[in-house]
């Protein structure tokens, strides 16, 4: 039952008030429910890191799909009305393997259908000289902001509790402070720690059981839940529509890069055929040379009658073929440097005779 939900049977009551008479069986359509106030829809940015043995363990079969509920405390405030912190709901999203993002040293592109992996050989990193009384202050004012919310995922519930790893190692602060700074508008934090946890934890799904598949010192589940209740809370959540526009906006990629894909064999078929083209010129215009040069009564040798002979009279020529073509594409030049000086000659000309009209 609910937290939310009156226990109050009122024909019970009732048949108590009356007498002792027989009482018929409550049916379960008679409970009302106090339905709690703000309900919103939350698609969060990612999985998480994990690692807390924290969980309710109750299986919701539809978590991350239906409204999830905000209580209106998060941190000891309105303490005196409800006698304790209000719970906070709020459903993950889905895993959605082709928009994983990839980062140097650490999830590196594969293809596929699950494009991103962890990189297989990680390296470790040991930080000291850190103030100690920083990290009790820091993780005593997350324990006090988030203790008591819960995420949905698809194979139940994960409440963050004061047992959350975040709060009580040191190690696992600093992981989830390294994901926090890469916090931005679109959640890249909170996806990044998906990823993390995710990849760690293949069978991240309705079978995922905390219990069994994570491991004593785990961090990954308890740093990613408490980076996306963070994220959520701190007002920083994508609307419902932002999931729509975010495949569309895959799809749309997808199709400029198969777009992309066609015009580069497009442009390789064109290089293809253009240096076709220049070979196919180079030929002609060596045969016409040759038979030029005949004409010309120049060609030594003469015309072989036998193709075979045609290479000897190339190389019999070779000096006179390539100097006729000198000869002609120093004149083709020439004659083209003579076009512009006459027409820029035509412009001077015109334009002194409309300064003088």
């Amino acid at each position: 039952m609910s937290r939310f939900e009156i226990d109050l049977d009122i024909e019970a009551e009732l048949a108590g008030m009356r007498g002792p008479k027989e009482k018929s069986p409550r049916p379960e359509s008679r409970k009302p429910a106090v339905k709690p106030t703000p309900t919103i829809q939350v698609e969060p940015s990612k999985p998480s890191l994990g690692g807390g043995s924290s969980t309710s363990g109750q299986p919701s079969g539809s978590v991350g799909q239906e409204d999830s509920t905000l209580g209106h405390s998060h941190g000891g405030e309105d303490a005196s009305s409800s006698g304790k912190k209000a719970e906070r709901k709020t459903g993950a999203s889905p895993i959605e393997w082709k928009r994983f993002k990839t980062m140097p040293g650490i999830f590196e592109h594969v293809g596929g259908e699950r494009p991103v992996r962890l990189h297989p050989d990680i390296k470790r990193s040991q930080v000291s000289g850190i103030p100690e009384p920083m990290i009790g202050v820091v993780q005593k004012q997350l324990k006090e902001k988030h203790t008591g919310a819960v995420v949905g995922f698809p194979w139940g519930e994960y409440e963050i509790t004061e047992k959350n790893r975040v709060f009580t190692t040191k190690s696992s602060l600093m992981r989830y402070l390294l994901f926090d700074s890469l916090r931005d508008a679109d959640g890249s934090h909170v996806q990044y720690a998906k990823q993390w946890m995710v990849l760690q934890h293949p069978v991240f799904d309705r079978g995922f059981n905390p219990e069994t598949h994570l491991g004593p010192n785990s961090d990954e589940l308890d740093i990613y839940a408490l980076l996306f209740v963070a994220h959520t809370v701190e007002g920083y959540a994508e609307p419902a529509t932002r999931g729509q526009d975010s495949e569309q906006d895959y799809q749309t990629a997808e199709r400029i890069g198969m777009l992309n894909m066609g015009m580069g064999r497009l442009l390789e078929k064109l290089n293809e055929q253009e240096k076709i083209f220049r070979q196919y010129a180079e030929q002609n215009a060596v045969m016409q040379t040759v038979l030029l040069l005949d004409r010309m009564g120049l060609l030594a040798g003469g015309l072989p009658r036998d193709v075979g002979e045609f290479i000897r009279v190339l190389e019999q020529n070779r000096e006179t073929v390539s100097g006729t073509d000198t000869i002609v594409a120093a004149h083709i030049h020439a004659e083209k440097e003579r076009k512009k000086t006459l027409a820029r000659q035509e412009r001077m000309r015109m334009a002194q005779q409309r300064g003088s009209i």
